[in-house]
């Protein structure tokens, strides 16, 4: 009995030894691996940054990437976030849309995840939920840049510059997505024809981004298409100051000008896109979709008081 007993602690003890082994050796391959991937991450950064080309491979790694991360650490909304990135550019929006959600459910707070869900459902035309998403980006990103701006002066004052000039890039970046998402939730009311909300928020986005040239031609536009042409006209005109070459915003000008009468300035601007259409100017449309991911430096900054 005791010889069997012997023998069974024996092959329990060289059981674990094999289970161990094999545990060590994968977590050790698991961060090889990752190791390994680090470089994808910094390709995939500079995309979302507009500094490197669109690369399927890369994305395809960086997938594999995060869900690895994911693994390690499930709980980190950012990891999730970047990898619904990964998804969009994929062309797999439905696992972009679930991948953004499950970083919304762990930590609400980081805005461009917001904005990103925002985007992806405005171009399937889901206007409903890009109106949502878009608001909450926009409603998010106040404190964020109050946040920035006092850790900005917290690391300078500590020596810790370079820091410092990464928070202030995020700062910039920020100012610069809140003038996005007002002009693409100016654009869900403008699709779904609420043209007194598209007015009211082209107001609002106007008094944030006065100088962000689409907010000020669908602040003119919005007045246009609620027959209001005299309140349109200096709009149109800020507009063209801002882009010489947007030709709606002449075309608009001019058909105020038509409706009020004031035909020299209608034939004026009628000319104008006439030539601008000769050169290849384009009417004002909607950009390509550019989503974020979230770097190394911007995930430790804002988990620093949480």
């Amino acid at each position: 009995m005791r010889k069997f007993i012997k023998s069974r602690c024996i092959f329990f003890y060289i059981l674990l030894g094999v289970i161990f082994y094999f545990t060590v050796n994968r977590e050790a391959a698991t961060i090889n691996r990752l190791n390994s991937l680090k470089e994808v991450e910094r390709h995939l950064y500079n995309f979302s940054v507009g500094d490197e080309p669109f690369d399927a491979e890369q994305f395809l790694w960086g997938a594999r990437y995060f869900k690895e991360l994911i693994k390690i650490n499930p709980n980190n909304a950012a990891l999730y976030g970047n990898l619904g990135f990964c998804y969009y550019y994929l062309g797999d929006h439905h696992k972009a849309i679930e991948a953004y959600k499950k970083a919304l459910s762990l930590d609400s707070k980081l805005y461009t995840h917001h904005y990103d869900l925002g985007m992806i459902y405005f171009y399937a035309n889901d206007f409903k939920n890009a109106t949502e998403h878009l608001q909450a980006t926009i409603n998010q990103i106040p404190p964020t840049v109050k946040y920035y701006l006092r850790l900005g002066q917290r690391l300078q004052e500590n020596g810790k510059d370079e820091l410092s000039r990464g928070i202030h890039h995020l700062l910039s970046k920020a100012q610069e997505d809140e003038s996005k998402a007002y002009e693409y939730l100016i654009k869900c009311f403008f699709y779904n024809r609420e043209y007194d909300i598209m007015r009211e928020v082209a107001l609002l986005g106007f008094k944030s981004q006065p100088d962000h040239e689409p907010i000020v031609y669908f602040l003119g536009l919005s007045n246009y298409l609620l027959k209001d042409y005299e309140k349109a006209i200096p709009y149109f005109d800020k507009a063209v100051l801002l882009d010489p070459e947007d030709t709606s915003a002449y075309y608009y000008r001019g058909l105020c000008m038509d409706k009020l009468n004031r035909q020299r300035e209608y034939f004026r601007d009628v000319q104008k896109v006439l030539g601008l259409k000769n050169l290849g100017a384009k009417a004002h449309e909607n950009g390509p979709i550019k989503l974020h991911i979230t770097s190394d430096l911007q995930v430790l900054e804002l988990m620093v008081t949480k």
